[in-house]
């Protein structure tokens, strides 16, 4: 009996190498890997043709999770046994990740050393501009001025024309002139006033600028003074001189730079803040009582601004007779007061330009005829908000005199009718040649780092002759626009 004929044997259906299902975390780590990478593509080509640096912070969020992803997906894929695959998409993700990630972050640590490098430049020039305030023929300060303006509208203006600043920018230059900062640089000009600088603080990146803070300390013979300069730096247009980097500007502060809690006086710095303060207290007094009637401001003339002034007993006895007099003779008890020489002096000597110059008569007669009906007003009273823009006091001290400079406002003819103001000044001068020679001792022994932060014993104890000696106005009618939550400029 013949063998059955075998059956043909069929080919293994099964594959040569089995299926082995792909990581979904490694996946992941290379679409986030992609994903970033893209991105960083898109934007520095953006920021290449803005002229931009590119400061996106959330860039970091894809790096960071693909590496974490890629990582993870590398131990599961090693610990599966075979059972996944994908390890060479997780290493491509994870050096993707790592090396885009670090070069990015070295771009940004190239760029924030430049920019803080430039912010830092930008605040010792100004720093060294204010500390030198009568440098270049006076420019400096107004140079300071001009840096704290945006760096489109500081144009083409000259320093040394500071009708034209006043004209251009009117309260911002008020303010600045008014802050702590500049009344240090002018009481302590030739060199007296030193910095000494520090370093940036308080970083802040928002979208087209960058905004922080310099640190430093101005020295003198007041003492010692450390500052905050506020800084913003705006990212330049594409039309702006056809380069990257940013256009820098110092902040406006009405309220100053000097960190005041801070401060060290010597005792010629607490002596001269003194005479600051009881000299304004002296010329506001005067301004007050200016408005008090037309005998109120006789008695003052007599007392406080005429050079040979009567006692101020003897004028105030006089108007006491000639009141108990007066229901008999029918006279004003101030007639007395009235002497030929008051308003001649009131109109003659005591108005004067900014700097001392004669005005023209007519502005004369004007300010002589607004004085004997009005007076004087302190600052706010017609201008509404000038109490925060032009009020603070202003010392000088010389060889032979110190003198303060009250803010005030002077009673002017509105142009429309009316009533107006211009900007004025009341000059309060002591000629004392004892505290004039105790004030120079004073400051030839000062040595600012040895000042304290709590005043002498004696502080506030002496009396110190004042003088009115006469208003510094332009005469020129004012508007103000009412300051904002921040102050002009801020």
């Amino acid at each position: 009996m013949a063998d059955p004929t075998p059956s043909p044997a069929l080919p293994s259906t099964a594959d040569a190498d089995p299926y082995v299902p792909v990581s979904w975390m490694a996946v992941a780590a290379s679409i986030v890997a992609g994903a970033f990478a893209a991105a960083l593509a898109v934007l520095m080509a953006s920021a290449f043709l803005s002229k931009k640096p590119l400061l996106v912070d959330e860039l970091f969020v894809f790096p960071v999770l693909g590496v974490v992803l890629a990582f993870a997906a590398r131990r599961m894929i090693r610990n599966s046994e075979g059972t996944r695959t994908g390890e060479n998409l997780a290493n491509a993700a994870w050096w993707v990740c790592l090396v885009g990630g670090l070069g990015y972050a070295a771009y940004l640590l190239g760029v924030s050393y430049s920019v803080r490098r430039d912010a830092a430049g930008e605040a010792e020039r100004w720093a060294r501009y204010v500390a030198d305030p009568d440098g270049d023929e006076g420019k400096n300060l107004n140079r300071a001025f001009l840096r704290t303006r945006e760096p489109g509208r500081r144009g083409d203006f000259n320093p040394a024309d500071a009708a034209r600043l006043r004209a251009e920018f009117r309260d911002e230059y008020v303010v600045f002139l008014q802050t702590d900062l500049a009344r240090l640089a002018r009481r302590n000009g030739g060199g007296a006033l030193r910095f000494a600088p520090g370093g940036i603080t308080g970083w802040t990146d928002k979208p087209g600028m960058v905004e922080c803070s310099y640190a430093g300390t101005f020295e003198c013979p007041e003492g010692t003074f450390p500052v905050e300069i506020p800084l913003r730096g705006l990212e330049r247009t594409a039309r702006a001189e056809g380069a990257a980097g940013r256009e820098w500007m110092v902040g406006l502060t009405p309220n100053g730079y000097v960190a005041r809690e801070k401060v060290t006086l010597t005792p010629y710095g607490w002596r001269v803040f003194e005479l600051e303060q009881l000299g304004g207290a002296v010329g506001r007094e005067f301004v007050q009582r200016s408005g008090g009637g037309v005998g109120a401001r006789a008695y003052l003339y007599q007392t406080l601004v005429n050079p040979e002034p009567l006692p101020p007993a003897a004028a105030q006895g006089a108007s006491l007779l000639l009141a108990v007099l007066r229901p008999l003779t029918r006279l004003d008890p101030t007639v007395l007061l009235f002497t030929p020489d008051y308003p001649a002096h009131m109109q003659n000597e005591f108005v004067r330009l900014p700097g001392g110059g004669d005005p023209p008569t007519d502005k004369k007669a004007q300010f002589a005829r607004q004085w004997s009906e009005f007076g004087l007003f302190l600052p706010g009273r017609r201008l509404q908000g000038n109490d925060k823009i032009d009020a603070g006091d202003l010392l000088s001290v010389t060889d032979a005199a110190v003198e303060v400079r009250v803010a005030c406002e002077v009673p002017v003819p509105a142009a429309g009718g009316g009533s107006g103001a211009a900007r004025g000044r009341l000059v309060v001068r002591c000629a004392d040649p004892a505290v004039v020679s105790e004030l120079k001792a004073l400051r030839d022994q000062a040595k600012p780092g040895e000042g304290t932060a709590t005043p002498p014993d004696e502080f506030g104890k002496k009396q110190v002759p004042w003088r009115v000696v006469r208003v510094e106005s332009d005469l020129h009618e004012v508007r103000v626009e009412r300051p904002g939550p921040g102050g002009p400029g801020g």
